[in-house]
């Protein structure tokens, strides 16, 4: 299993820019390839962040806590990097956890090797870039949603991107997703039966 995880996350990379096989063997032996079980915890508040994870397969919630409450950041799938870089680049510790909603698989890079492979390789800076951006460009749609969409229409959202994810979880585990109550989400279930 581990060697189909590396190939769909070499395929996802190399749409964004194609490696040669000695770019992608440098890659390939410098990551760790990681099976999450629902509920897991990559990390949690408090610790300190040193690598880049890339969720090639599942479902990973990014939330923290206020007046003890969880508040989620955003609800992350397939093929994407998630990465708390105001700790990273502060070396402060992270104020979020970062939770497995379903089985995931996740491949693990460190921030240092990062850093030797983009000083190694413009394809790597170029591909670094690509990245960063559409990251940023999901990142800025996530804060247009958080403050124009209704909690209604967040359901909605949440319910038509993730229906098989929504349907592995329970009704308390979506509210925390969604920021609502669980008496809301079941009014909001009603609505749309």
């Amino acid at each position: 299993m581990k060697q189909k995880i590396l190939e769909e996350f070499r395929k996802t990379i190399c749409v964004v820019h194609p490696l040669n096989d000695a770019e992608w063997e440098l890659l390939s032996e410098n990551v760790l390839v990681k099976q999450l079980k629902k509920n897991e915890m990559v990390h949690k508040a408090g610790e300190n962040i040193s690598n880049f994870v890339f969720l090639v397969d599942g479902a990973i919630r990014l939330y923290f806590i206020h007046n003890d409450k969880e508040l989620t950041h955003q609800v992350y799938t397939n093929q994407r990097f998630i990465i708390d870089l105001i700790s990273l680049k502060a070396q402060e510790p992270t104020l979020f956890y970062m939770e497995a909603l379903a089985e995931s698989w996740i491949i693990e890079i460190s921030a240092e090797f990062i850093n030797k492979l983009l000083s190694l390789s413009p394809t790597y800076e170029k591909m670094a870039r690509v990245m960063y951006e559409n990251a940023m460009f999901e990142e800025m749609y996530r804060v247009k949603e958080l403050l124009s969409y209704t909690p209604f229409e967040h359901y909605s959202q949440f319910m038509s991107r993730n229906k098989e994810l929504a349907s592995q979880m329970t009704q308390t585990k979506i509210a925390r997703c969604l920021n609502i109550a669980p008496e809301t989400l079941s009014r909001f279930k009603q609505i749309t039966q």
